[in-house]
Formats: structure tokens, sequence, C-alpha cells
């Protein structure tokens, strides 16, 4: 009787004779596998990325508080606007919700597009380019990109949302200042946006290769048991009694084997105390 993994896509076992054909996944199949994994991924991230982003709020209220007094409500009102919806999917919605699955990435693109929007206001209230909240843009980006696994369309887009907020809100402030300084806020928003986005989907090709290795170990496992199981159900009594034959010699060959090599220790111990 022989054991061979087919190629073909039907994920049934076939006897065939003396043959059992073990036929891979097929690759709808791993794809798919993948992209639930993938956005399970992405709902953990969400609620560690909710966490962390509130606890980033603190030190931004001080400091509105202590410079931006005069928009300081306003800008409450616009925080509210992101943040809450963010800590309610947090601490209302299960990770296992089925619909939060499908629609995560929608979800986190949303919440985070809305909030690099609304740190390029400030930043446009504070000095413009060269105010801190500058740097706090540059977290957020380099923050979502770290944690979530996006397809290369959705990251592209996150990108463009990003700097075109900050072109729009923040930039046409410092046309008239020093065009090092322009242009150097700029290749390093661009820089910053392009090199997190490549080492994005490098880390999303790896954790693809990894799954895909893990789930046709587990399934190559999974079906190599159902086909001895169905091997010794279909197999005929004489296959079975051949079977438990060579079996009970290659455990009384291993016996023999280990009471040789015993002996053998014991007469070499002897000789070496003569």
């Amino acid at each position: 009787m022989q054991i061979w993994l087919s190629p073909r896509a039907s994920p049934t076992i076939d006897v065939v004779g003396d043959t059992i054909a073990i036929a891979e996944p097929r690759p709808a199949e791993v794809e798919d596998s993948f992209e639930s994994h993938r956005r399970r991924t992405n709902v953990q991230a969400l609620r560690v990325g909710a966490l962390v982003t509130a606890v980033i709020q603190v030190p931004c209220l001080w400091f509105e508080w202590q410079f931006l007094q005069s928009d300081f409500w306003l800008l409450q009102c616009l925080r509210l606007l992101w943040l809450l919806p963010t800590l309610l999917v947090r601490f209302s919605v299960s990770a296992d919700s089925v619909l939060l699955q499908k629609h995560i990435d929608a979800f986190i693109f949303c919440i985070f597009s809305a909030c690099g929007v609304f740190i390029c206001y400030v930043t446009s209230l504070h000095h413009g380019q060269t105010s801190p909240y500058f740097f706090l843009l540059i977290i957020m980006i380099t923050g979502v990109s770290f944690v979530t696994l996006w397809p290369i369309k959705t990251a592209l887009l996150f990108d463009v949302t990003i700097y075109a907020a900050f072109l729009g809100l923040v930039a046409t402030q410092n046309v008239g200042s020093a065009p090092e300084d322009f242009v150097g806020y700029h290749l390093f928003l661009v820089g910053m946006l392009a090199t997190i986005t490549t080492f994005q989907q490098l880390r999303l090709r790896l954790e693809k290769q990894a799954f895909r290795d893990r789930l046709e170990a587990k399934s190559a496992n999974a079906r190599l048991e159902e086909a001895f199981g169905q091997l010794t159900q279909a197999a005929r009594p004489d296959e079975v009694g051949v079977f438990r034959e060579h079996q009970s010699r290659a455990s009384n060959s291993a016996h023999v084997d280990r009471v040789t090599r015993g002996c053998n220790v014991k007469y070499a111990c002897a000789r070496s105390g003569s």
C-alpha cells in the first residue's frame, strides 16, 4: 500500500488500487483562510491601537489648553468625532464579531484617516509644519502601518489621504517659508509614507507565506491521519495480518537489539574488570 500527496485541487482522499492519493488544499481555500486570519489580526491591532491612541490624547489635551485656548473646545468636539467611535467599538464590540471582522479594514481606514486630518488641522493652528503635531502625525502613521496588515491598495489610499490632508491644511500656510524647509518637510513625510508602506507589504508577504506553510502542514497531517484510519478500515484481513506481523517483527527486532547492546556492555565491563 502506497500513500502519496496529490497536487490536485480536490481536498478529498481517493483510493485507487493499492494507492491512497491525498490532495493538497485549493489555492482559493488557502487565500480565504489567510484573509480571515488577516482580518482577525487587524481586529486585535485595532483593540491595541485604540488604547494607545486614547493615552496619547492626554498630553495633547494639556498642550492644547496651554497653547491653543481659543480653539480648545472646538478641538475637543472634533476629537470626539473620531475618538468616541473608536473607543465604543473597542469596549462594546467583541473581537469575534463577524460584522467587525468583515469591515475591519474600512473601519480602521476611516478612523485613522479622520485622526490624521484632525492632526493636520491642529498643526495648521499651531505654527504649521514646525508644530510638534507634525511629529505626532508621523507617530500615528508609523503606528497604524506597523500593527495593521493591509492590501496594497488600501495602504496606498491611506498614504494619499494623509498627504492630501497635510498638503491642503498645513503646506499651504508654509509656501512663503524657506524653500529648503518647505521641501524638506514634504520629502520627509513622503519618504516616511513610502518606507513604512514598503515594510508593511513585506511583512504582509512574510505573514502570508508563514501562514500558508502552517496551514499546509496541519492539513497534510490531518489528511494523513484520516488516510491511515481509512486504510485500517478498508484493508483486507490478510493485509492487516501482514501489517501486524511486520509490526511484531519490528518490535521484536528492536527488543533483541536492545538486549544485544546490553550484553555487549556487560561483557565489556567484565573484561575491563578482569
